[in-house]
């Protein structure tokens, strides 16, 4: 056995260890709970869905507040057998008009995570503007270029810089997992992952050069809106429904100076405990990945006061494990009976 192979069987076995002795608990991340045609990010499960796997949820697992997570992982008790808790990440109105309608007629609460940025914000997240620009029928230029200062995108549609309304129809249902069927979807491909990793200072110029180059009006879809300042003020004061942080602006954090990550940490959360009239003890990682934040992040985020913070890592968390780097689960358009049997499987079994 190598020292690397051996290593991992050390960890493996202390992991397992430690979820004998203290268990284990289960947090699902979802984005929208709305039934959208077209979908390339996959952020979205249908209310039908969703009210089907939350019905499964109620019935065979303890379910809590993911702060609820956080304390439980930090204390030298037991995790509750099979606890799962129920994540909204970037505060899509959908949380409230569709989700919290089901929370509540299962008797579970869930956790919503906002970009203070976002609230009130006339325009639709970047990740939906480009699925606009991308995906609409229509003449966009031949070669597509943006210069930050910092960093140039280029792109060539060529023959693909006109696309039918016929070929918008064919591909609507195209995702990210799938092969580009055309240079419509390779270009919003090489868009989205330029764009992910400018800083916010960078990418919101971006993206005005990016509407001003192709002339293309966009609009913000009620289908697509983030909350305004009412809406969250009743989210506040619904007793199902815990608020977290998650960046001003969805910032990736690694992309980011210290002194702006302090200010998509630390300002959000100012702004977010003076719209909710309530202290916010946690706090989601934008996009979530390892990449997508650092050691440094970490730091701030316990600075500010949060108790926890989610990643996107796919995994359960084990008892005594880092709050601050809890992994979720997405379940994306899963079967509820499916859903159910998986976490029960590794929340009783480690597997």
């Amino acid at each position: 056995m190598t020292a690397g192979s051996a290593r991992q069987a050390i960890k493996a076995a202390w992991r397992s260890a430690r979820m004998r002795v203290g268990g284990a608990a289960a947090v699902l991340i979802y984005h929208r709970i709305s039934s959208m045609e077209s979908d390339p990010e996959l952020l979205a499960l249908s209310p039908e869905r969703f009210d089907e796997q939350v019905a499964a949820l109620s019935r065979d697992f303890n379910v809590v507040p993911v702060g609820e997570v956080f304390r439980l992982l930090n204390r030298p008790g037991r995790i509750p057998k099979r606890t799962v808790a129920i994540t909204f990440d970037d505060g899509y109105a959908d949380a409230l008009h569709s989700a919290v309608p089901i929370l509540h007629a299962h008797g579970v609460p869930g956790t919503v995570f906002l970009s203070s940025g976002a609230i009130d914000s006339p325009d639709e997240y970047w990740w939906d503007q480009l699925e606009q620009l991308c995906f609409a029928p229509g003449k966009l230029p031949s070669t597509i270029t943006i210069d930050t200062g910092a960093r140039i995108f280029s792109h060539a549609l060529e023959t693909d810089a006109t696309y039918a309304p016929e070929a918008a129809t064919r591909h609507a249902s195209w995702n990210v997992t799938q092969p580009a069927p055309s240079g419509r979807q390779r270009l919003y491909l090489e868009l989205a992952s330029f764009m992910r990793q400018l800083p916010p200072a960078e990418r919101n110029p971006a993206m005005v050069s990016l509407l001003e180059l192709t002339g293309v009006a966009l609009s913000t879809r009620p289908s697509h809106r983030t909350l305004d300042a009412a809406e969250v003020a009743l989210l506040s004061r619904d007793p199902f429904i815990e608020l977290g942080g998650h960046t001003i602006d969805h910032a990736v954090l690694s992309a980011c100076s210290t002194e702006e990550q302090r200010h998509q940490i630390h300002d959000d959360k100012l702004r977010l405990e003076q719209l909710c009239g309530c202290r916010l003890a946690s706090f989601s990682y934008p996009h979530g990945g390892f990449d997508d934040f650092s050691t440094e992040s970490v730091r701030l985020v316990r600075e500010v006061g949060y108790e926890g913070a989610c990643t996107t890592d796919s995994d359960i968390c084990v008892a005594w494990g880092d709050r601050f780097r809890v992994p979720r689960y997405l379940p994306r358009d899963m079967g509820a009976e499916d859903l159910a049997a998986r976490l029960a499987r590794w929340l009783d079994e480690g597997r």
